[in-house]
């Protein structure tokens, strides 16, 4: 999937949009709208909200552990690879790979909330100024459909 996001001046325009992708394939599961409108979104029968927080749109803690899961792992394959298999030996590497994993899930915390913030303000700017996002996620095929591209 990719995900795509447009800036709409209003909801009309992002209802025009829902029209013409809903066409296209993409259902409401995969369509979201932010609008500081709440009552809008519902009389344009819209997919969406007024903030992040109620969207799964930011999720720097997801990506952190990923990431610091995928450290421990190479930490304990490259390990039990190189090591002598011992209890004194499987005991440090317990204890090093506890410790990368802390620690990575720590900077990758920091520098994936870091991102989330600045994107965030991107998208507060736009819906301060009264505009409407729109996210679309779709398939590869039909990101490659000339009516997403224009």
């Amino acid at each position: 999937m990719k995900r795509l996001f447009y800036s709409a001046n209003d909801l009309d325009d992002a209802e025009l949009i829902s029209d013409e992708v809903h066409k296209q394939g993409v259902d409401d599961e995969h369509f979201f709208v932010l609008s500081r409108d709440d009552k809008g979104i519902l009389s344009h029968h819209l997919h969406g909200g007024n903030s992040f927080e109620n969207t799964k749109l930011l999720t720097s803690s997801n990506r952190a552990g990923l990431f610091a899961f995928c450290v421990l792992a190479l930490i304990l394959v490259i390990g039990l690879g190189v090591m002598d298999i011992t209890i004194q030996n499987l005991l440090w590497l317990a204890l090093v790979s506890g410790v990368a994993f802390i620690a990575t899930k720590f900077l990758a915390a920091i520098v994936c909330d870091s991102y989330d913030a600045y994107f965030k303000s991107v998208f507060d700017r736009h819906l301060d100024n009264g505009e409407v996002i729109v996210i679309i996620d779709v398939t590869h095929d039909q990101n490659s459909q000339k009516s997403f591209r224009n």
